[in-house]
């Protein structure tokens, strides 16, 4: 066992010293991508506005963007099906990334999921309120860094096989390895309007069932962190780190900017001030966090005379090392 943990032990204190000089959690670009980095998990969420103004330069910033990012995952949110075509039609997108689900056909809710490591399943949940809103949850698989030789990772490249969405790339199935960790993410839209408070604390409940294992629920939760969202925040399932709040305190994190982005200013409800709107929880408490930084603020484009970054919302980024490789329930992680 000792062989096993000095190297993490080197890696967690090299992930964390990476970290140590960010320019702040406003900066456009965060610290280099760890996409080559064992054991590090990048994760993006991104409301990519399904408007259809100039939907095909947004869409090509909003490539652009994730290729220099490079997050193993993207929790997209109002996704259309003309928006998805754009991504799967791109050819360094598609290289790199497969689509969850696997055809536009198949979406629901506007949830899409992108990702460079393997998937083992994907299914969609109704969820209670108005406006026919869901929870897309897909459960994944990630190799560790392992100090033996042999142990290959899956490669991120192939194409997998089944599930109830067959869509991933990567193989699917059920990863035995001790090296392996196994997780999920939930990928949420919760009701839109400013009064819909009670709506979203039911949407947000419904979820209790569905933690089972690491977690991550991320997405579009249409609530801040001023007072008028206590009802949704007590709602909250017990258990979660805020990720934003753990890096950055109280400092803002604003990702529905009125001031500083147009398209927000422009789509805002009567009354709506600018707020935080976009979360990543973690139902984890093992895992180190490394950075968390807002993405997407560039202006980019041009629309009614206004320089505009891609979406109305701006993506939030967290980076996270995977630090002790987890079995199935019940089972010993193999001292190696």
């Amino acid at each position: 066992m000792r062989n096993f943990l000095m190297p993490w032990r080197l890696l967690i204190a090299a992930f964390l010293l990476s970290f140590s000089t960010c320019t702040g959690p406003e900066a456009e670009v965060g610290p280099p991508p760890p996409s080559h980095s064992p054991g590090i998990l990048r994760i993006m969420t991104w409301n990519v506005s399904l408007r259809e103004f100039i939907r095909e330069n947004r869409a090509r910033e909003v490539i652009r963007a994730i290729l220099v990012a490079r997050p193993h995952i993207v929790a997209f949110q109002e996704m259309t099906p003309e928006y998805y075509r754009l991504l799967e039609k791109d050819p360094g997108f598609s290289a790199i990334y497969r689509l969850v689900p696997g055809k536009a056909a198949h979406i629901k809710g506007r949830l899409v999921i992108a990702s460079r490591i393997p998937v083992i399943s994907n299914r969609f949940y109704n969820l209670p309120g108005r406006m026919g809103r869901y929870a897309q949850q897909t459960e994944f698989y990630m190799e560790l860094p392992s100090t033996q030789s042999g142990t290959g990772s899956p490669s991120e490249n192939a194409h997998s096989g089944s599930s109830s969405d067959s869509n991933a790339r990567g193989e699917s199935g059920n990863p035995t390895d001790s090296q392996t960790i196994r997780f999920s993410t939930i990928n949420l839209h919760l009701e839109s309007y400013l009064q819909d408070g009670p709506i979203r604390a039911r949407q947000l409940q419904s979820i209790r069932s569905r933690l089972q294992g690491p977690t991550i629920v991320l997405g579009d939760f249409n609530f801040g962190d001023g007072p008028e969202a206590i009802t949704e925040r007590n709602a909250l399932p017990e258990g979660y780190r805020d990720l934003w709040k753990e890096k950055h305190g109280s400092r803002p994190g604003l990702t529905w900017n009125q001031e500083e982005n147009p398209l927000s200013y422009w789509f805002r409800f009567e009354g709506e001030h600018s707020r935080r709107l976009d979360y990543i929880l973690l139902y984890e408490n093992s895992w180190q966090l490394g950075d968390v930084f807002l993405y997407g603020r560039e202006k980019v484009l041009t629309y009614r005379g206004k320089e505009i970054p891609a979406s109305d919302h701006y993506a939030v980024v967290a980076d996270l090392l995977l630090t002790s490789p987890l079995k199935d329930k019940g089972q010993e992680v193999s001292e190696r």
